[in-house]
This record gives C-alpha cells, structure tokens and sequence, in this order.
C-alpha cells in the first residue's frame, strides 16, 4: 500500500506500507515522508521521512532521511542526511550528501557532489566523488561522468573509479 497525497500548501505526505509475513520471516516495511515547497521561497525544497523495516524476525532497522535543495537561476544546491539504525552495530549506518549543479547555458550543464558513509563502528568510512557535464546541440546528448569510491563496502582495501561517456540521439 503507497499513498502520496495531493499538495497542499506546497506540502506533499507519502505513507507506504508492507507486510509479507509467513512461517519462517517476518518481513515487513512501514515509511512516512513529507516534502514542502514553501511558496513564499520560490526554489526550495525540505523532506523528511521515517521507515521501519524488518526482514526477518527480531531484525528491525529505523530509517530516517533529511534533505534540502535550493535552485537559484541556473545553480542547484542540495543537501541531504541519512541514518539507519538496527539492533546490531552492522545495521548502524549515518550518511552525509552534498551536490551542486550550474547551468552554463541552455545546452550545457556541470555538476559535482561528493558523500560520506559510516558504518556502525568499522573505522573505515566511505567516501565518494563526482563530476559530470552534459551538453545538448538538437535531437544530441552527449554527457560524461567521473566517480571516485574510497573505502567501498567499508573496506579499506577496496577504492574505485569510474568513468562513462555517452552518446545518445532524439530522432
């Protein structure tokens, strides 16, 4: 079950819920999110939201989820927090988020964000950036991507990087 109603006053709550009990597991999910334009602050956006989820029996993981974004004219800002709790350590995640994106012009478009990850009490954090930039001519993309990952899955042995190029053409 999912309800999203309408806006009102630039407020939108989303409720969800799940239960797919049986024998064996006992998985269910429950979540609350609300999202506010105020219309007085023309461009911002704040959210939260607050779940439940338990996959097996005596498992359960409370989500919670802040945000913030703000465009101005041709830049995008936004923000976001994270946090899951369990009853075991492993369960216990906080992650932090930050992006901005410019448009230069009509058809060009660069953006950076870069996040961080912890996880209960491993002393190896995650860390993540990117930079990316696109640019439209017509019915033609063409767009790029460069990620790097520290610590991925918490490991501290375990960097990345990754590159895309795309093409793509509107007919």
């Amino acid at each position: 079950f999912t309800y999203t109603s309408p806006t009102f006053n630039g407020a939108t709550v989303t409720m969800a819920y799940l239960n797919a009990s049986d024998a064996v597991t006992d998985v269910s999910y429950t979540d609350f999110a609300i999202a506010y334009s105020p219309e007085m602050v023309d461009g911002l956006t704040v959210g939260y939201g607050q779940g439940d989820t338990e996959e097996t029996t005596g498992t359960e993981i409370e989500h919670t989820a802040m945000y913030v974004k703000y465009t101005y004219g041709s830049v995008t800002v936004g923000y976001q927090e994270n946090e899951a709790d369990g009853s075991a350590a492993a369960n216990d995640i906080d992650f932090e988020a930050f992006g901005i994106s410019y448009a230069v012009s009509d058809n060009l478009t660069v953006a950076y964000s870069m996040s961080e990850s912890k996880k209960g009490s491993d002393a190896d954090v995650q860390e993540a950036s990117g930079i990316s930039a696109s640019f439209t001519s017509g019915g033609m993309t063409i767009a790029g991507v460069m990620n790097d990952v520290d610590n991925v899955a918490f490991d501290a042995d375990n960097d990345t990087e990754g590159y895309e190029l795309n093409l793509s053409f509107a007919f």
